[in-house]
């Protein structure tokens, strides 16, 4: 923890520079799917835009689409910072001899003057193709990968059994006092009521970005807070003079 609070006050004061653009951070951003579970923000921006970025950044394990889904959002993204952020000013191309001696096999800039933004800015990296911004239409009938809970429910015998071999590392139980441990959690039931736990939460983690039909557990989508610990209760302590 020490170490992640050493910062030096350069560092710092860089990366909230608007003048250092190297500082910044590229973020994935995408429209908002229909069936988002809370009130929809204008864009998805960070993690809730990747399919992936459920369960902590672990919900691409779960299935091939969202994977997919997050490599199209990255390319598209890639070409819109292209096209409209990473660019030059007329003054600036002017300004650069590398900028204003043009393209190779372009004379006079035709092409890279058609790709001119709103603002009259050039890109530095041209994106010709003039293909549209593109996202896969996935199984669910739209550009954002909801999937069934079927496709959750398959892992449950898997995560039944690694609950279980945690639980005995846990209690630091091991040969046949783990043997013992584990047929009893297994005769009780503990080991099926584990896992049916625990893929509803995997479940209900997938509703909060509309990654599973239905709507999640009443809670605040940005992690609620723990409860507060109880109080602690000191004992007095009478001293001996």
């Amino acid at each position: 923890m020490f170490g992640q609070l050493r910062v030096k006050p350069d560092v710092l004061k860089a990366a909230m520079s608007k003048q250092r653009a190297g500082q910044h951070l590229f973020a994935p951003s995408r429209d908002v799917p229909p069936g988002w579970p809370t009130t929809p923000p204008a864009k998805l921006r960070g993690s809730d835009a990747l399919a992936c970025g459920g369960l902590g950044g672990f919900a691409g394990f779960l299935h091939k689409e969202f994977r997919i889904h997050d490599y199209f959002l990255g390319r598209m993204n890639c070409r819109k910072f292209l096209r409209e952020h990473f660019t030059l000013t007329a003054e600036q191309v002017t300004a650069n001899p590398i900028f204003s001696a043009g393209y190779g096999g372009d004379p006079g800039h035709a092409r890279w003057n058609q790709l001119r933004t709103a603002e009259g800015k050039l890109p530095i990296i041209p994106v010709f193709e003039q293909a549209a911004d593109y996202l896969p239409t996935f199984s669910s009938g739209s550009s954002w990968p909801v999937r069934r809970p079927a496709d959750i429910d398959r892992y449950e015998e898997a995560i039944k059994e690694r609950g279980v071999r945690v639980l005995l590392l846990l209690l630091k139980k091991e040969g046949f006092a783990a043997w013992f441990f584990g047929l009893l959690i297994r005769v009780f039931g503990f080991r099926k009521k584990l896992g049916e736990a625990l893929v509803g939460v995997i479940k209900d983690q997938l509703r909060l970005q509309a990654l599973l039909p239905g709507k999640p557990k009443e809670r605040d989508r940005n992690n609620a807070p723990c409860p507060s610990p109880p109080p602690l209760r000191l004992k007095a302590l009478r001293l001996n003079a």
